[in-house]
Order: structure tokens, then C-alpha cells, then sequence
């Protein structure tokens, strides 16, 4: 299997204190161990379009750790030939201990989330009404997010990579494991909606939004 060269300068980054057990004691540490996370992601978390590597910044801690714990149980990026980039996030995942998965969301909870600049092209009104209609119901009026229904904030998402998820959902590279209902119950929604549903449209209108906690800040 071949992995994107940054993938691997990111394992190669990964140091000894990764071993099963061991925890992270200071902010410092923290910065030092999880460091491969900016490697891809960006040294704020914000992303990096050029290797398909989405936002961090924002990012629920209970979600976060979901997701890893998916990816590192194979129930999501399986397939390198049809997800490369969740193959790449399994293999990272796997070289990191059930202790370090819970330690490493409220790490990444200190990146600050920043304005992204729009890179699809879609029309923000016909966003605002399909986002109402497809997707408020679970994700909130203002792509907050739900945990209650395991739905995360879509408000701090790259636009590219909302395409690009909703894309795998739709197309069954992603969420057929029946053991994770809340990635079942995203490509249900996919498959649900209208064929000619604009994905840009939709992901568009969420590049105009801000995460929760950023839009209650005075």
C-alpha cells in the first residue's frame, strides 16, 4: 500500500511516548507528542486543501475521539483506492493508544478556528434552503451540531471537504459499517436526497457559518 509522502513524514513524527499507558503531563508535551497532527492539518488546525487534509479547528472533543476510534477499529478508511485520505487516518489512528485517543481532543480544542476562504462554487441562498431541508434537522438550525444525536457541528468545515464527504457518503465510500450507526444514518440522509442535490450549494452556504463557540464570544 502507498501512502502520501506527508502521511509518512507524519508517522515518522510520532514519538516513543506513544507506547500503551503512557499520558502527556503538560501543554508542552502535548505540543511535542501531537505535533504530527499539524503536520497535515496545519500548524493552526485549519487545514491544508493541497494533501485533502480537512479543519481540525473547532472540532467537537467527543467527536474527534469518535472519530478516531473509528478509524482505528478499520470501521472507516478501508479502501485505500476509493479513500485515501481515511485509509492514511487509519493507519495514523492505529499507531496510537486507547489513552492518547481520549488526550488528543482537548489538545486539538486549542486550535482556534479562523475564517476559510470559499473554494467551491455554489450559490449561498439555494445553500441555506437545501441545508435547511436535508440536513438542519440533525446537524442544527446553524450547523452547530447535536451530540445527542452524534451529529457534529458542519459550521467550521472546509468547503471542499463537505463536497468531498458527502460525496463518499452518497457514493458508499463511507458509512456501510453497520456497527457505526451514525455514519449509516449520514448515507441513508445522502441517499434520501434528490439526485441533482448541489453539494456546493450546501457547502457554500456553510463556509459563510462560524462554530458555536466562536459566535458567542463577545
Amino acid at each position: 500500500m502507498n501512502f502520501h509522502p506527508v502521511l509518512l513524514l507524519a508517522l515518522t513524527l510520532v514519538p516513543a511516548p506513544f507506547a500503551w499507558g503512557a499520558a502527556p503531563v503538560s501543554t508542552e508535551q502535548l505540543a511535542s507528542d501531537y505535533r504530527y497532527c499539524t503536520t497535515c492539518h496545519g500548524a493552526t488546525g485549519n487545514g491544508n486543501a493541497a494533501i485533502q487534509a480537512p479543519s481540525l479547528a473547532g472540532i467537537e472533543p467527543w467527536y474527534l475521539e469518535a472519530q478516531l476510534s473509528v478509524y482505528r477499529e478499520a470501521r472507516r478508511g478501508r479502501d485505500h483506492t476509493v479513500d485515501a485520505t481515511g485509509s492514511e487516518m487509519r493507519t495514523v489512528a492505529r499507531e496510537i493508544g486507547p489513552d492518547r485517543l481520549a488526550a488528543i481532543a482537548p489538545y486539538v480544542a486549542r486550535f482556534r478556528h479562523e475564517p476559510q476562504a470559499p473554494t467551491v462554487i455554489g450559490t449561498v441562498a439555494a445553500g441555506k434552503s437545501l441545508y435547511a431541508t436535508h440536513c438542519a434537522a440533525c446537524h442544527g438550525r446553524k450547523a452547530e451540531g447535536n451530540q445527542a444525536l452524534q451529529a457534529p457541528s458542519l459550521a467550521r468545515l472546509n468547503d471542499w471537504y463537505v463536497v468531498s464527504a458527502l460525496r463518499k457518503y452518497r457514493d458508499g465510500h463511507r458509512g456501510t459499517d453497520p456497527a457505526f450507526t451514525p455514519g449509516v444514518a449520514m448515507r441513508a440522509a445522502t441517499l434520501a436526497a434528490p439526485a441533482d442535490l448541489s453539494l456546493e450549494d450546501i457547502a457554500r452556504y456553510l463556509n459563510t457559518l462560524q462554530p458555536a463557540a466562536k459566535r458567542s464570544k463577545p
